[in-house]
């Protein structure tokens, strides 16, 4: 069992068809009352976003959906990314169940992408947020995140972390 001071090890698995349901219920039970709140223009279309996240699986050529898991949780949450001809990471989504937040997960998560970037040559990791989502938020600025842009209809923050490398 993890304590509160311990961070435990990540396992990393591209998704399959078979994770759809899990990552498609995760991601509305944790991102669903954000969005509703965020989406001015018109309600967020939630059977829009699972046939790009069935496309995304599909096709792991371009973006990438990946399944975080643990020693004892086979599905802590999944993380969704591509990189574009720009030399930049996108950041599409990362989602974790609720009893893993706080442990180190995210970091962790976004240690690895860092590291993704490096390989992949990238300049910047670039990701939306929304912006009354204030624990992500706040997340990804103690990462080093610096707001670029905004986005109105959907009260986003468009936010970008430059790659150091060494």
């Amino acid at each position: 069992m993890i304590t509160k001071h311990q961070t435990p090890r990540l396992f990393y698995r591209k998704a399959t068809m078979d994770d759809v349901n899990q990552i498609y219920a995760l991601a509305q039970q944790q991102m669903d009352e954000i969005v509703k709140k965020s989406w001015v223009r018109e309600p967020f279309d939630w059977e829009s976003w699972l046939s790009d996240l069935i496309f995304a699986i599909k096709d792991q050529k371009i973006q990438r959906v990946m399944i975080v898991s643990v020693e004892e949780d086979p599905f802590v949450g999944f993380f969704w990314y591509n990189i574009s001809g720009y030399r930049t990471l996108w950041l599409t989504s990362l989602v974790l169940s609720p009893q893993w937040v706080g442990k180190g997960i995210g970091t962790q998560i976004m240690r690895y992408l860092e590291e993704v970037a490096i390989t992949e040559k990238c300049r910047v990791i670039e990701l939306g947020v929304q912006e009354i989502n204030y624990p992500a938020v706040s997340f990804y600025k103690k990462l080093g995140f610096q707001k670029y842009g905004y986005v109105n209809y959907a009260k986003t923050l468009l936010l970008r972390k430059k790659i150091k490398r060494e």
